[in-house]
This record gives C-alpha cells, sequence and structure tokens, in this order.
C-alpha cells in the first residue's frame, strides 16, 4: 500500500550539512540525522515521491513508515511539538531579543582591534580580581553571609537576578557576534530555584566547534569579570562589608557551579559540544539506567559508550551529593540570620529538597521508558 505524505507539514525545515551527519532545524528547534536519512528527507521536502525514495535508497514501505513516524515524534516533519515540561527544569519564553543583540553587536563590536583591546583588558581586571580575592580569602570567607537581616538579603536576591541576566546576555551577544540566532530569553526554574535563561541553541548552525564553544563560555566570562569588579571594589573601598563578601564568594559558587557538568548548564553544554553528543545528559542516564546501545546515534557515539555510561553515574550522584549540600548550606545561612526568619527558611529547605528527591525519581523512571533522544 503506497504511504501517502502529501498532506504531511514540511514547512520551516532547514539542512546543515557537516561531515558526517546534517543538523536539521525546524522552527527553532534542533535535530541530527545521518546523511541518508537527511538526504531521503530533503528530496521528499522538495518532490513528495514516496516510490522514487523507496526505489533510490533501497528501502521497504515498512521501514519508511517507521521513519516518517519517528520524525513526526521528534516534530522534525508534521505538527510542531511542544517542549516536553520538567518540572526540576522548567522554562517559559520572556522575550525574542534577536534584533537588540543585533544592535549591539553591530554598534559595539564592529571594530576589531578594539575588540582585542576589550579583551586584554578584560584579561587584566581577572586577574587583579583573584589576586584581590586570594589576599582577602579569610576576610570574605568569614564574612560569608554573616550578621544578614532580611532587607540584605532581599537586596542580594535583586542583584544575584542582575548578574544571571548579564551572564545570560553574554551568551546571546557571542552566539550573536558569530552570526547565530537568538530568538528567546526567559524564565527558568533549577531545581525549584529561579533563574534567568539565554537560548543559543543556534550554536548548531556554527561548523566551527570553536565559536560554539567561546559562546558558551563567554557568560562564565562575563560573571568573572562582574565577580573581579567587586574584589577590586572590596579591597579599596570595603573591606568591612559582609554583603560585599558575600556577593563575591557568591559569585564564585555560580560559576563553579556553572561550570560543572553535572547540570544542564554551562559546563554541561560545553562538554557536550567538545565530545559531539547532542542529548548527552538523556543519553547518560539511560545507559546509566541499563538500556542498551539503541539510544546512541551512531558508531562514534558507541565508541565512546562507556564514557556516557560513566557520565550518567556522576550525574546521579552529583544530584544525591547536592541535596545534602543544600540542607548543610542553608542550616548555615540560617543560623547566621538567626530569629524565626531561620524556622522559615529551615521549613521549605525541608519541602523544596524532599520534592527534588520525588521529582528527580520520577524523572528517571520516565526517562527509561521513553524512546531513543538523538
Amino acid at each position: 500500500m503506497t504511504i501517502d505524505i502529501k498532506n504531511l507539514d514540511m514547512n520551516g525545515i532547514e539542512f546543515i550539512q557537516y561531515k558526517d551527519y546534517f543538523i536539521i532545524k525546524r522552527y527553532g528547534k534542533y535535530f541530527r540525522l545521518g546523511v541518508p536519512e537527511a538526504n531521503m528527507l530533503q528530496e521528499l521536502t522538495v518532490h513528495r515521491d514516496v516510490q522514487a525514495v523507496l526505489s533510490k535508497y533501497r528501502i521497504n514501505e515498512e521501514d519508511f513508515s517507521k521513519f516518517i513516524h519517528a520524525l513526526e515524534e521528534c516534530g522534525v516533519v508534521g505538527d510542531v511539538k511542544k517542549e516536553r515540561k520538567n518540572i526540576l527544569f522548567y522554562r517559559f519564553k520572556l522575550i525574542n531579543p534577536d534584533t537588540y543583540l543585533d544592535l549591539i553587536v553591530n554598534k559595539f563590536l564592529s571594530n576589531k582591534t578594539a575588540n582585542r583591546l576589550l579583551l586584554i583588558f578584560s584579561v587584566l581586571i581577572i586577574m587583579m580580581g583573584l589576586i584581590d580575592l586570594l589576599k582577602n580569602i579569610s576576610q570574605i570567607t568569614y564574612g560569608f553571609f554573616r550578621d544578614f537581616v532580611f532587607f540584605d538579603l532581599i537586596t542580594f536576591y535583586i542583584a544575584t537576578i542582575l548578574v544571571i541576566f548579564l551572564h545570560e546576555l553574554g551568551h546571546g551577544i557571542a552566539c550573536k557576534y558569530f552570526g547565530g540566532k537568538v530568538e528567546e530569553i526567559g524564565f527558568l526554574l533549577i531545581f525549584f530555584s529561579p533563574a534567568l535563561y539565554c537560548d543559543v541553541s543556534g550554536i548548531w548552525s556554527f561548523k566551527e566547534k570553536k565559536k560554539k564553544i567561546i559562546t558558551l563560555i563567554a557568560g562564565v566570562y562575563v560573571q568573572l569579570i562582574i565577580f573581579s569588579l567587586c574584589s577590586i571594589i572590596y579591597d579599596l573601598y570595603f573591606g568591612q562589608s559582609t554583603w560585599l563578601a558575600t556577593f563575591i564568594l557568591w559569585n564564585v559558587l555560580m560559576i563553579f557551579s556553572n561550570i560543572l557538568p553535572f547540570l544542564k548548564l554551562d559546563g554541561y553544554w560545553i562538554l557536550s559540544n567538545i565530545v559531539e553528543i547532542p542529548n548527552l545528559y538523556e543519553k547518560s542516564l539511560k545507559l546509566a539506567l541499563g538500556r542498551g546501545e539503541e539510544v546512541l546515534f551512531d558508531e562514534r557515539e558507541i565508541f565512546k559508550k562507556k564514557f556516557i555510561k560513566v557520565f550518567g553515574i556522576l550525574n546521579i550522584v552529583f544530584v544525591f551529593m547536592s541535596v545534602a549540600a543544600g540542607f548543610v548550606g542553608i542550616y548555615y545561612v540560617s543560623i547566621n540570620i538567626g530569629g524565626y526568619f531561620q524556622y522559615v527558611i529551615l521549613f521549605f529547605e525541608g519541602i523544596t529538597y524532599f520534592l527534588v528527591l520525588i521529582f528527580f525519581g520520577l524523572f528517571l523512571y520516565k526517562l527509561s521508558k521513553q524512546k531513543s533522544l538523538r
């Protein structure tokens, strides 16, 4: 029986060819296909001639039907699939910043000589900031959340959100500088902790790995500059400020957590791009949970199977260790704050981390039952 695809929606598909695979872009989402599969899809989008494809690629109707169904399931063809919601990593879009980032890049980053000078200056700032941190490390550590009152927490929270925004803006500007599109800045909950994000999935259209890595590092680099400026100001003018000491150390902790690859933050995306394994997080957890090689894409990923599996095990261990560390950390903060407010913090701490464990367990269970992500 002939397979009818005439009414199948194939609008919005873009093909980006690499050496041994294709990246398929559709409505801001990116997928990876092998060369034969991508060639088949490309011919179907142009001619819609199923019989010609079956004959050319020597594929039977049953296998072809499974192929089309798999593409529909992912959203490569057919109806646009809504992103699967994960309460541990919940996000929603706020604005499309592409036009504004275009203006920033064209106005301030169009001169290569000025860019080099800016890079040199920023490196010097970071070096000075690190020196001042080491110089005052005992005093800064002693002042961490010491004698904070409720007003201090509010201003600290606002300052943190501002730093996160600038961090994400760094990703967006770098992506735009290299010619990518940045179509989404939004709000994110990571383990019920509020944050912002900048969608730079446009880096998948970059053929140079260096540009991808620089874009992913850009956010941490911006935050290093902010931390360094605060460290220099602390050393010069505000050596007794426990608020500024806390803000400096808090930025160090945020930078460190960002470059760890066990959360889907900068470090994870850098690692995923270095080893060239899309959906590394999901694949690693599936292998750690006992799924076979069917979750892997090609021979190159199968060759890295042991690494991927170990990464998945480390991810699971990291979540449970983070929950334990979270209990200890927030308890420490609540003790320093004192008063009735510490009991409010401890109560919400217990509820939050209990929910994290429950939902992470459910996430692992559902992941073990899902079809392969490639």
